[in-house]
């Protein structure tokens, strides 16, 4: 079997969502459906990163590297602080790019000895296991509200269905 060397959602945005703050809405669903993606199909991100492409063809990334995780806490954490180190934060943003990178399969990786540090990755998969049985975005989180038509699915490169 191929192993993945990336798993990431993006997205061009809709005039009315190129602000700063509607933007951030649209990031935290891009980055929740790739933690799903993530988890889904075993794995743990050691990087992260955020691609920007603005209106005045401006583009900025960022990424950071990390202990293995898949929780969508930490994403949202991570993609946040991605997102508030952009330098253009008044230019119109016209496409958005998250990814997971640095993939290593989820059972190769050590279990935390601390049960508090696996919290949030079992709560996450309990959120996925919802959302599996019921539909995609029955359980989200609150930054997502308003953002929850934007980045809708599409068919992925080389699947059919995630």
């Amino acid at each position: 079997a191929l192993k993945r060397s990336t798993i990431g959602h993006s997205h061009v945005l809709a005039p009315i969502w190129r602000t700063y703050e509607k933007a951030w809405q649209v990031l935290q669903k891009l980055t929740h459906k790739a933690g799903q993606r993530l988890r889904r199909e075993g794995y743990m991100a050691t990087h992260t990163s955020l691609a920007i492409q603005y209106m005045g063809h401006q583009h900025f990334f960022d990424h950071v590297r990390s202990l293995p995780y898949s929780d969508t806490a930490n994403a949202l954490s991570i993609s946040r602080r991605l997102f508030e180190r952009q330098p253009y934060r008044m230019e119109p943003i016209l496409h958005l790019a998250f990814s997971f990178g640095g993939l290593v399969k989820s059972n190769a990786c050590p279990q935390n000895l601390f049960a508090e540090l696996e919290r949030p990755v079992r709560l996450s998969e309990a959120l996925d296991s919802v959302n599996d049985k019921y539909g995609r975005d029955t359980i989200f989180t609150a930054g997502m509200l308003n953002a929850k038509s934007t980045a809708p699915d599409r068919i992925p490169f080389g699947k059919v269905r995630y």
